[in-house]
């Protein structure tokens, strides 16, 4: 028999069995009943119906679309103890931001507008910064060890950290790869009870059809996160994997307001936002039908959703037929 200290960190599954199992031996598991009443709470908030610790997200979008800006938001607004949605007040929450893209200067001039709209309210200890554009090598025992230091000395409620094709000096397109990142973050995530935003690019489309959504790469950044989000240039806030529980994200942002990316309440708005994004995808001109079919609306909403923004829909028609 394989001893337990003898199995490999590779495989992708913790090296050490929980606590309470090591103490039962021989002795069968919990029972279902047992199970289900240890004492916890159902859920342990950091945003309320919206992100619990231990919660993993991945966030994507296009090159230059506003993915970094509204992460760095995200954090801010946290910290400050300020919703990111609704901007109503909220328990302040620890956060570790850690760009691995961004050089300290251009990091320093985006952070210092953000904080600017919350520095009479905001402790500055809420908010701890890394500005790392070398990048990362999780698939090295030193830099998963950096990281996991860096983690536990600013014991943050969530870690923003990313992109992800900055954490791997591999072929990130491997599933090998993909999880010699995703182990030691389930490890940070699990033993400092934080839960982890991470930044990640959707691939290039295929000659010609729709850009993907979901991030490039192996499978298992499919499968890995409990929501995959995407945001397009236009603010459309999308699903690309199912989620793991209901929570209150928005369908849409808008730029612009109090904030550079602020909640869109309007559903032709919203609308809208998924007409330019599918028409821009596509190179041009759609159908209200075929519009209507790839946003699963009525073709009435659609053409009500451009009616509304005729402008703007004639600019854009311009554009791609140009």
């Amino acid at each position: 028999m394989t001893a337990l200290a003898d199995l490999p960190a590779a495989v992708g599954l913790a090296t050490t069995p929980e606590p309470t199992d090591l103490t039962n031996g021989k002795r069968p598991s919990r029972t279902v009943r047992e199970f289900l009443d240890e004492p916890e709470p159902e859920h342990d908030w950091l945003i309320e119906d919206l992100l619990e610790r231990e919660d993993r997200v991945v966030l994507t979008g296009p090159e230059g679309g506003g993915k970094s800006t509204f992460l760095r938001q995200f954090a801010v607004q946290l910290a400050a103890g300020l919703h990111p949605f609704e901007l109503c007040p909220i328990e302040p929450r620890s956060v570790f931001l850690v760009d691995l893209e961004n050089g300290r200067r251009h990091l320093r001039r985006s952070l210092r507008t953000l904080y600017s709209k919350v520095a009479g309210s905001i402790e500055p200890e809420r908010l701890r910064v890394c500005s790392h554009p070398a990048g990362i090598d999780l698939g090295l025992a030193l830099w998963a060890e950096w990281l996991a230091e860096r983690v536990d000395a600013n014991r943050p409620d969530l870690l923003v950290i990313g992109p992800i094709y900055k954490m791997s000096s591999g072929d990130s397109t491997t599933e090998e790869v993909a999880r010699k990142i995703t182990v030691p973050l389930d490890r940070i995530r699990s033993e400092f009870h934080c839960a982890v935003v991470l930044e990640g690019h959707s691939p290039y489309s295929a000659a010609g059809g729709r850009r993907p959504t979901r991030p490039f790469g192996s499978s298992v950044w499919s499968r890995w996160p409990e929501f995959g989000l995407h945001l397009s240039e236009t603010g459309q806030l999308s699903h690309w994997r199912g989620d793991r529980d209901e929570r209150a994200w928005p369908a849409g942002l808008k730029r612009g307001g109090d904030w550079p990316w602020t909640v869109e309440a309007d559903p032709r708005s919203i609308t809208f936002a998924g007409i330019l994004e599918e028409v821009r995808s596509h190179g041009g001109p759609l159908s209200l039908r075929d519009l209507a079919d790839r946003l699963g609306a009525s073709k009435s909403a659609i053409d009500r959703a451009i009616n509304a923004n005729r402008a703007q829909w004639d600019k854009v028609l311009a554009e791609v037929e140009g």
